[in-house]
């Protein structure tokens, strides 16, 4: 058998305030772990954020000694590749015979003047037949041509039509050095 007691009220008493206490730690306890939790999960989000920035300058770092190699390269390659647009282009017209290539030369030029409709043609020696043959292919279609005379001071390969708006080179030698000279000055160092 069991002996039951009646509490007094002073037990009572003391009995709610060990409760209230005990009531309260355990609030204290759930609240240091939430605050526990939350001061970790902030230090973890700092953490993240901090390394993600230095991630960031890391690889903004990277991206640019990249890009600083990728264009010292290129510098390096675009002289080369110059020179070789310049050699390739020179190897192709040297595959025709001269005579032939300074008619081609001139026909073209002939062929797409706008403003030069009429004038005279002054060429170098080697040129003169060429460019005859040119101006005769062309006919009427071409340009009025007045004279065709040969200029002792010329270049081989030198050939220059003028008329009342200005002269214009036709001759082979002259139209390859203007068109290569961007690509050959590129190549030089």
């Amino acid at each position: 058998m069991t002996l039951s007691r009646i509490l007094s009220r002073d037990e009572v008493s003391r009995l709610r305030d060990a409760d209230r206490i005990l009531l309260g730690a355990e609030r204290s306890r759930l609240e240091s772990v939430a605050e526990a939790a939350r001061v970790g999960q902030d230090m973890l989000d700092e953490a993240r954020l901090k390394a993600l920035k230095e991630s960031t300058r890391t690889a903004a770092r990277l991206i640019a000694k990249a890009e600083a190699a990728a264009e010292a390269r290129l510098q390096n390659i675009e002289p080369e590749l110059a020179r070789l647009v310049a050699q390739t282009v020179r190897s192709i017209l040297g595959s025709f015979e001269p005579e032939e290539a300074s008619y081609l030369a001139a026909l073209n030029a002939l062929s797409q003047l706008r403003d030069q409709r009429r004038g005279r043609i002054f060429a170098a020696a080697d040129t003169l037949a060429p460019v005859r043959r040119a101006v005769e292919a062309l006919g009427e279609s071409g340009p009025e041509i007045l004279s065709i005379t040969a200029d002792p001071a010329f270049e081989p390969g030198r050939a220059v039509l003028t008329s009342f708006s200005g002269s214009t080179e036709i001759g082979l030698g002259a139209l390859t050095a203007r068109a290569l000279a961007p690509w050959e000055d590129e190549g030089e160092p």
